[in-house]
């Protein structure tokens, strides 16, 4: 977090030795100390309560998921066994007979090309 290098440090604590005295230190230490225990405390109760929240979301809202869950599955098999029992959409006025001519045609189109009579203008 902080790039200190040992001159900077000596530095720092001569400054604290020079504001505070000899005197005053050790009671700046032992504040300092109170302080982050306190900083430490506030944080593991921060977590905890963090943890509880996440529980307490994850029991009321879980089953909740499951159960949406589980009725997607069941619509989606219900659609997809209603498609396989109907026919496919038909267009008002369809005609089925017009596949087989679809079909005939592209038989066709796949053929090789076979070669034209020559023409009487090429000579």
């Amino acid at each position: 977090m902080f790039d200190v290098g040992g001159g900077e440090l000596i530095l720092i604590l001569l400054a604290i030795l020079v504001l505070f005295g000899p005197k005053k230190i050790p009671e700046l230490a032992q504040m300092m100390g109170k302080g982050m225990q306190q900083i430490r405390k506030a944080q593991a109760q921060f977590q905890s309560q963090m943890n509880e929240i996440q529980t307490e979301i994850k029991t009321t809202i879980e089953p909740d998921i499951n159960a949406v869950q589980r009725n997607i599955v069941d619509n989606t098999e219900s659609v997809a066994s209603e498609t396989e029992t109907k026919n496919e959409f038909e267009p008002p006025g369809y005609d089925p007979s017009w596949e087989e001519h679809y079909k005939e045609i592209n038989k066709h189109l796949d053929e090789k090309p076979t070669e034209l009579p020559a023409s009487p203008l090429n000579g």
